[in-house]
């Protein structure tokens, strides 16, 4: 009998090539997943993709002769997801809600959530073109990507609500949420030696971005707080607009009742003189990079290597609230960077909130730019000249190094924790690691 889990797959692929010029592919899976009802159980994802390599035409031979590679390049492609709890196609019942009929208890049935007999596979559609070049025997290497993906029938549940009257205590997912995303991918290599000095660098980016196209969204008392529009993960939250320093301007500027001088500063977005809920806008920016980037070295010099990796991204927020709790008056949970310069009766011009201070929710004074440049990797080795290892007769091989790893960060704003993880204060950063070895083979 088939589990729960149970899957009828069929794959298929075609490939063409014409004189090692043009390249031609085209695939196919047709996919069944038992989480599904009969009848839309089965998807058929395509997929095709095409290249012409100029660099193999005459005509490209003889009037770019610096050209060694050039491939033109595109596909497309479509996938699926099933990845939502079985049989949502069928009314579930569990026991519950006993009655008594005089002296004996009877067993009760309660229904599960409201069935979905149209539920299927939701998918997603990606494009890409690309451009593939080597030029002067490797003194410049290009590789440039540019997709576009387009997520359709996402099964996600509506933001709604069943009266209990109804009998169901919630609604099952569906196939109606919309979701572009596009980007691109480059990267630029050259590789060259000068006498016994030998070196290559890469480097790359790949920027991306996401926009919300439909989602069951409840209508938002305010335009700038709507969801739909925005990058998958944006959230809400209150501007900040430094602190309230004196009594003076905490009376003269739209504020929670709640607030004190050396609280933060809300800004009343709204213009109603009242701040509360309304008075959140979506932020643009989530916690997922929109540029990530690395640059790879490699140097050979003689009997010597060398080895620096450098990684970093921009374009990304992280929120942390960890960072306003650690600022109470609880000195065994403070920290230094929260209590530098916040607000005191000594200290009214202070930029940071007082002690314990209080915000409506989260607010934009803790939300930092997580720029961040990391030295991920660095090696230095040295291997024994072959005329040593020969008088030993035995070994065919010595190198020594040294090596680093998250030897140094340099951030844009985070420098109390590692600007790279979507955590917080207290979130343990990854290890500084120093190591010396040497590798021998016989």
């Amino acid at each position: 009998m088939a589990s729960r889990n149970a899957y009828d797959n069929y794959f298929g692929r075609f490939n063409y090539d014409f004189k090692a010029k043009y390249l031609l592919e085209f695939l196919f899976r047709y996919d069944g997943s038992q989480i599904f009802p009969q009848g839309k159980r089965y998807g058929f994802f395509p997929g095709i993709s095409g290249a012409w390599r100029l660099s193999e035409e005459n005509f490209v031979r003889n009037a770019l002769p610096f050209v060694n590679s050039l491939k033109l390049r595109a596909s497309y492609g479509e996938l699926g997801n099933d990845r939502v709890g079985a049989f949502q196609y069928l009314q579930f019942f569990g026991f519950g809600g006993n009655y008594v009929f005089g002296n004996t208890v009877a067993p009760g049935l309660t229904t599960g959530v409201l069935p979905n007999p149209n539920i299927t596979w939701e998918r997603a559609k990606k494009t890409d073109i690309g451009l593939e070049a080597t030029l002067w025997n490797g003194k410049l290497g290009v590789d440039l990507t540019l997709w576009q993906q387009k997520r359709r029938d996402i099964l996600i549940n509506r933001n709604l609500a069943i009266p209990s009257t109804m009998g169901f205590p919630g609604v099952p997912p569906e196939n109606f949420g919309k979701v572009n995303s596009q980007g691109l991918e480059l990267i630029l290599s050259h590789r060259n030696s000068f006498g016994p000095l030998k070196y290559d660098i890469s480097g790359n980016v790949a920027y991306s971005v996401s926009k919300v196209i439909e989602l069951d969204e409840v209508p938002p008392a305010e335009a700038y707080q709507n969801y739909t529009g925005t990058p998958i993960g944006s959230s809400l939250y209150y501007k900040a607009d430094g602190v309230f320093n004196t009594q003076e301007e905490l009376d003269n500027y739209p504020h929670h009742a709640n607030s004190q001088v050396g609280d933060i500063k809300v800004v009343d977005l709204n213009k109603d003189g009242v701040i509360d809920s309304k008075d959140q806008y979506r932020f643009e920016y989530t916690a997922t990079p929109r540029y990530v980037f690395g640059l790879n070295t490699n140097f050979q010099f003689k009997n010597f290597d060398l080895n620096i990796f450098f990684q970093g991204q921009t374009g990304v927020y992280n929120y942390d609230g960890t960072a306003a709790a650690l600022g109470n008056t609880d000195f065994s949970n403070a920290s230094v960077w929260r209590a530098t310069d916040r607000w005191t009766e000594s200290n009214p011009n202070g930029t940071k909130p007082r002690a314990d201070a209080w915000q409506p929710g989260n607010t934009t004074f803790f939300l930092f730019d997580a720029t961040f440049i990391r030295l991920k990797t660095i090696e230095l080795g040295y291997n024994l000249p072959s005329a040593i290892l020969e008088r030993t007769k035995a070994l065919k091989n010595v190198r020594l190094f040294a090596s680093a790893f998250n030897l140094a960060t340099w951030s844009k704003e985070i420098k109390w924790a590692d600007p790279e993880l979507n955590g917080n204060f207290l979130v343990w950063p990854p290890q500084r690691i120093i190591n010396f070895g040497i590798s021998v083979n016989f």
